[in-house]
This record gives C-alpha cells, sequence and structure tokens, in this order.
C-alpha cells in the first residue's frame, strides 16, 4: 500500500479504523487446534455495539488510554 496521503489506494474508512485489546478468557483446544478464549462478558459488549453499529460509542465508553505502557519493549 502506498504512503502517501493523497493515494486512492487505501481501503474505505481505513483511516478511521482503530485498534482494540479484548479481555483475555484463557486457552482452549479446540478441533484438535489452539485456541485463545475472550473474556465473555466484555466480548458481548463489542459483539452487541457491532451489531447495532455503535463502534464510535463502545470506544468512548471503553478506552483504556493510547499507549502501549512501560513494560513493552518497542524496539
Amino acid at each position: 500500500m502506498d504512503s502517501n496521503p493523497e493515494s486512492t489506494d487505501e481501503p474505505e474508512g481505513a483511516r478511521e479504523a482503530a485498534g482494540l485489546s479484548l479481555a483475555f478468557g484463557g486457552f482452549d483446544t479446540r478441533d484438535g487446534r489452539s485456541a485463545v478464549l475472550m473474556a465473555g462478558c466484555p466480548a458481548a459488549q463489542l459483539w452487541e455495539a457491532m451489531r447495532n453499529d455503535r463502534m464510535p460509542q463502545y470506544f468512548e465508553e471503553h478506552r483504556t488510554g493510547d499507549t502501549l505502557g512501560a513494560d513493552v519493549d518497542r524496539t
């Protein structure tokens, strides 16, 4: 993808995209494959926001900060 801000190669909405993290629920094996599970209640709130097109409100209500924190290796 071109890094030029005037580029039209970006998918529509790409500039509005936001990252999010989900609450960790545990590890499991499903159909012989490793799986990382989400915590049920926080994930339910996320899926509800997605179904009802309320992601901006979800991000506003669940904002935890915009930084990785001091214990993350940034190299």
